[in-house]
């Protein structure tokens, strides 16, 4: 289990941080992807995105396929991957159609690069603009077991569990 907390420290300023408990090696690396760079949002098709903002975060890019469990974008939004095993349940992709279909672990990066704020990042999770299906990490060879916690730069938080 992940552990998540944030911090308001004397200056104003807000942090997020949390720990990473899962039983695999992860976000060894660090990735930093520009604005209007193309990436794939889902495991199931090609379609591609373009970032509407910058982001760095811990994880991996390859093949535009955008992997980050830890990240903050140049608008001062920051995310952060949880593990939730046992208890996260996805959309079936083959039943979405009016939603951007988002593999559990690109979430970070998906909203990193398209979100400025914890309140963009609601009202995309509430009016069903972003949902997270399940489909397979090809290297893991299972669907990841997440939820999220993001904070932007006001020290509004929101956590996303499905």
């Amino acid at each position: 289990m992940c552990t998540s907390f944030t911090l308001h420290a004397k200056d104003e300023s807000y942090m997020l941080s949390r720990t990473m408990d899962f039983s695999i090696e992860m976000a060894k690396t660090v990735t930093y992807i520009p604005q209007n760079f193309h990436l794939i949002h889902d495991y199931s098709s090609s379609e591609m995105y373009q970032t509407k903002y910058a982001y760095v975060g811990m994880g991996a890019l390859e093949d535009h396929c955008n992997i980050v469990f830890d990240g903050i974008n140049e608008q001062g939004l920051t995310a952060a991957t949880l593990y939730f095993v046992n208890y996260a349940n996805y959309a079936d992709p083959q039943t979405v159609t009016t939603a951007v279909k988002v593999a559990p672990d690109m979430v970070v990066g998906y909203t990193l690069g398209n979100y400025a704020s914890v309140n963009e990042v609601k009202t995309a999770f509430e009016q069903n603009q972003i949902q997270i299906v399940d489909e397979k990490n090809p290297t893991l060879g299972i669907t990841p077991p997440l939820h999220y916690i993001f904070m932007d730069k006001t020290g509004a938080t929101i956590v996303v569990e499905v």
